[in-house]
């Protein structure tokens, strides 16, 4: 019997601090493992456009620790994350707590923090304002959203900072709390943002060409894009890229079309393609002139899309851009990696790294909310 007793005290030591233990009598015991009462699943927003999330766990102390590590661009704007996290749980109420914030750049870091309709925690400058928020009842499943906003002074790829919190939740009559380490870091590498926050205003990035495309010469502009958070109830739609020509005094116009109707997709020289402009892709516009036909190829990541032919006696590139002139719609369009052959065989390239736009250098805008940044 002795050995029974050992056998099972064994058993229970290896359960673990969530097993719920019942003693029958003296000599028999049952051990009923139950799952933690709150569970924290990745959410969806983690990759799209210029920012990254990366969540994992690590055992630390004896403790489950939930890292979620973000990257995010210099901007003047909140990058948001919703939702980040998920947690689950069954009549459970929770809460999040800021215990400290430490790292090399945290003076740089703005960030807030809300479960579910209540904001939990607020960082300004490296400094935490706000400690806690009212308590959460998590039915089933609620979410967490991270805004986080940094400095330009930050180096590219660099650690920011780090916002060390924990989940507290009450279940059954004990209280008990989940370690949840938020790290927030710059992105790798720069590229140029471009906002419309205004449907009354509009803003088009531009680089004038005007050069005349003669027979046997070619034109090509290249370019990484991607478009988010757009609210375009019209459906007027996003040029993620557009060439501009002129036929005697005819304006005509090669583009890459986001329409917000059709989400993952976009309309390549007016056909539609099955790609997501959400995510980073590679748009490409050749023009080229046998005589009096021109032709348009639109390439999107080094693949051929659609190919449109015309007659056309005298061609002018005016200029290319990207954005929109109508002035019903609000999002935020990304640009990386320019790259633009004139007809003469000169190439024009911008990758952003020196934090200046030296390539559209035409730009319009009507005002208002609307602009472009690099970070």
């Amino acid at each position: 019997m002795r050995m029974l007793v050992a056998l099972l005290l064994a058993v229970v030591l290896c359960v673990g601090a969530l097993a719920a233990i019942t003693i029958m009598n003296v000599n028999e015991w049952h051990v009923q493992a139950t799952q933690p009462p709150v569970k924290k699943i990745a959410g969806r927003d983690r990759t799209s456009c210029c920012k990254n999330a990366n969540i994992y766990t690590a055992v630390e102390d004896g403790l489950n620790v939930t890292y979620v590590v973000v990257s995010v661009p210099s901007s003047r704007f909140y990058t948001v994350f919703v939702p980040v996290l998920n947690v689950s749980g069954s009549g459970v109420s929770a809460k999040l707590f800021a215990e400290s914030v430490s790292g090399s750049y945290a003076g740089q870091l703005n960030a807030s923090i809300t479960l579910g309709p209540n904001l939990q925690v607020v960082v300004s400058r490296g400094t935490i304002t706000q400690q806690t928020g009212t308590p959460v009842t998590i039915s089933g499943q609620t979410s967490f959203k991270l805004s986080v906003k940094i400095g330009s002074s930050v180096p590219v790829g660099a650690e920011v900072g780090r916002i060390y919190t924990w989940l507290y939740f009450n279940y059954s009559t004990a209280k008990a709390r989940q370690k949840i380490v938020w790290i927030v870091k710059r992105l790798p590498g720069q590229s140029l943002h471009i906002w419309d926050y205004d449907s009354a205003n509009r803003i088009v990035v531009r680089r004038n060409v005007n050069q005349n495309l003669g027979s046997g010469q070619s034109f090509k502009v290249s370019w990484f894009a991607c478009v988010s958070n757009v609210t375009d109830p019209s459906n007027v739609g996003v040029v993620l890229q557009e060439v501009e020509v002129l036929y005697g005094s005819t304006y005509d116009w090669y583009s890459f079309y986001y329409f917000p109707s059709n989400p993952a997709q976009v309309w390549a020289g007016g056909v539609p393609v099955n790609v997501d402009p959400r995510q980073w892709h590679n748009y490409t516009i050749i023009l080229t002139r046998s005589g009096n036909t021109l032709t348009a190829y639109f390439y999107i990541d080094g693949v051929l899309r659609n190919t449109v032919s015309s007659t056309r006696i005298s061609v002018t590139v005016l200029g290319v851009q990207a954005g929109r002139y109508d002035v019903r719609n609000m999002y935020d369009l990304y640009i990386d990696n320019v790259a633009m052959r004139n007809v003469n065989g000169n190439i024009i390239t911008e990758d952003f790294e020196d934090g200046v736009d030296n390539f559209f250098v035409d730009t319009y805008t009507s005002g208002g909310n609307t602009g472009k940044e690099v970070g």
